[in-house]
């Protein structure tokens, strides 16, 4: 909700380490353990987003979840992520460590929030350049980044860098490379 974003509910993890979608093998160890809470809840996630703290609060029902936002042209933002050693000399070749934008951590990487711009409507869902994981929401395909202070399945939360959280900064524009 803050900065525009559209927040949507994700799944979350049972302590046992069982994913709330209910499947037996999306769990923690299971076969589609990758997604364990990471996915959205509903079918239309990309239409049911929060639309007030009121929405978030009645999200709140006992049942784990986490949370992600919505990206792409729908969206407003993009998601580059880095998981490799590769990625993140890659991220650094081109500058984009310097980038005041909203940035968090999620297990081994690093990811960064940049707004969407129509000149990427081409480009696909997701484009790996450099092992740069760069989450576009183009092409007319939902897709979602999970935002702190969601859990990852492997007991590691979602944390906002310092001095870089939504609250403390704007969204940069994504940089013409």
């Amino acid at each position: 909700l803050s900065k525009g974003l559209r927040i949507v509910r994700l799944h979350g993890i049972h302590p046992d380490g069982r994913c709330t979608c209910g499947d037996a093998e999306c769990r923690v160890g299971g076969s589609k353990h990758r997604n364990c809470g990471k996915h959205p809840v509903g079918i239309e996630w990309g239409e049911r987003y929060a639309r007030s703290e009121d929405d978030l609060l009645e999200w709140d029902d006992g049942v784990p979840f986490n949370v992600g936002v919505l990206l792409g042209p729908d969206g407003g933002v993009i998601d580059n992520e880095d998981d490799s050693p590769e990625a993140t000399a890659f991220r650094e070749s081109l500058g984009l460590h310097e980038l005041i934008t909203p940035a968090w951590t999620s297990g081994k990487s690093t990811h960064q929030l940049t707004r969407w711009h129509d000149s990427l409507a081409d480009c696909g869902g997701v484009q790996k350049p450099g092992g740069l994981e760069c989450r576009l929401g183009a092409g007319g395909r939902q897709i979602q980044s999970v935002l702190p202070p969601s859990w990852h399945h492997t007991g590691v939360q979602y944390k906002w860098k310092p001095d870089l959280s939504i609250d403390d900064i704007d969204i940069a524009e994504t940089p013409k490379i």
